[in-house]
């Protein structure tokens, strides 16, 4: 069986939690959670990316870099694939404990690996995760370097928005008005962004055909 992480001492709020000299906050849906570097953190940075430019914003130095919170609180690196999210983003989470543990591969956002033992696999629910979705274009590294934040996109099943993304409309305007909403929605990124815009921009070709 898995060992809880032992929290080191930290300055706590509904939303706030901070370890060492960088932190991170939730917004109140949890939807959102924002990494911050202070000052220092950031001049560290910059030497890490002067030392050795060609490594920077590589999966080592993300590794690196969110160590301090890592290792010092209930967050973990998460597997995309283990989450069914189709995506390649950097992503983190929180998974259950020993209490939670399960033999089925289920939870609010998939669940990883645990081990086994005589009586078979069990797993750890992800209850929560969040993805850092400008993967494509930059690092968050760079976010944090430059402007001491690095925002991951996400949330708790429970508190996740429930718009329905699918276009009922017969209209190409209602169709538009669907694609809109989409683009302007947190609750819906990545691949499956795409895929939702695709599937409305064809069926709004399709309502104009008729």
């Amino acid at each position: 069986m898995r060992t809880e992480k032992s929290l080191a001492p930290f300055t706590r709020n509904t939303n706030t939690n901070h370890y060492h000299t960088m932190y991170f906050t939730l917004n109140e849906t949890r939807t959102r959670l924002t990494i911050h570097a202070d000052a220092e953190e950031r001049a560290g940075f910059a030497e890490m990316k002067a030392d050795n430019p060609d490594d920077w914003g590589s999966y080592q130095t993300e590794i690196a870099i969110m160590e301090p919170i890592i290792c010092n609180s209930e967050l973990n690196w998460i597997n995309p694939a283990d989450t069914g999210d189709l995506t390649d983003a950097p992503m983190i989470g929180i998974t259950g404990g020993d209490d939670d543990m399960t033999r089925e591969c289920t939870g609010p956002h998939g669940a990883i690996h645990g081990g086994g033992d005589e009586e078979g696999a069990f797993y750890y629910p992800i209850l929560e995760r969040w993805a850092y979705m400008s993967y494509e274009t930059q690092s968050f590294c760079d976010d944090l370097l430059e402007t001491g934040k690095a925002v991951f996109i996400g949330g708790s099943v429970q508190e996740e928005p429930t718009t329905n993304h699918r276009a009922t409309a017969h209209t190409p305007a209602d169709y538009d008005a669907a694609i809109t909403a989409i683009m302007r929605s947190d609750a819906i990124s990545g691949r499956a962004y795409e895929a939702a815009l695709t599937a409305i921009r064809l069926a709004r070709e399709e309502a104009e055909s008729h």
